[in-house]
């Protein structure tokens, strides 16, 4: 690890352009609302010599403010680089808990198509499946009964409240509540993702 008295020293030590760089870096990572017209040629030179990459990657390398969710990303950043001519592709649920993955054209991720599972019992690896396949990039109240699909979820009513605890489970290893009432979930919007 790095003293501060050593990072300072360095700091003296980089050109004055290289300062300003090495300052933007910091001013970035600790701002709330970001310029977006500053951010979109970063994230074009990124896209271009990564091809493909996920909003995790642009907040690891510091190019977006790290608590930026991916809907103000694709809202506010992709139709700047559409103006600029720059096409950026989003490939939703390529990556784990049905993250997306953005490419530019012809970098796409090549994909199996995921068989649809059939749960005839509630057990933990249905409600993996719930969580990961029908909850993921949900926000807000739900409720566990509207959602369960009859044609992939073969229980019934008495089995739902066992299938709700499982669910209640997991889904909270990913940033669900539940109060009292099994069946409803809530979630706020999440500052980091998939």
């Amino acid at each position: 690890m790095v003293s501060v008295e050593e990072l300072f020293a360095n700091y003296l030590l980089l050109s004055k352009e290289d300062q300003k760089e090495f300052l933007s870096h910091i001013k970035l990572a600790n701002r709330k609302n970001a310029s977006w017209k500053d951010i979109a040629p970063r994230v074009k030179a990124f896209a271009i010599e990564r091809k493909r990459f996920s909003i995790k990657e642009l907040k690891d390398a510091g190019i977006i403010p790290s608590k930026t969710p991916k809907q103000n990303f694709v809202k506010c950043v992709m139709p700047i680089l559409e103006k600029e001519g720059f096409t950026l592709i989003e490939q939703k649920g390529v990556l784990p808990r049905n993250g997306s993955l953005f490419h530019i054209v012809g970098h796409a991720l090549i994909v199996e198509e995921k068989t649809q599972t059939f749960f005839e019992e509630p057990n933990r690896e249905a409600a993996k499946y719930f969580v990961d396949n029908i909850l993921n990039g949900k926000i807000g109240q739900v409720d566990i009964r509207k959602l369960v699909p009859k044609d992939t979820f073969a229980f019934g009513k008495p089995s739902m409240n066992t299938f709700s605890k499982y669910v209640v489970d997991e889904a909270g290893k990913v940033g669900w509540r539940s109060g009292s009432n099994f069946f409803i979930l809530t979630k706020k919007e999440e500052f980091n993702n998939e």
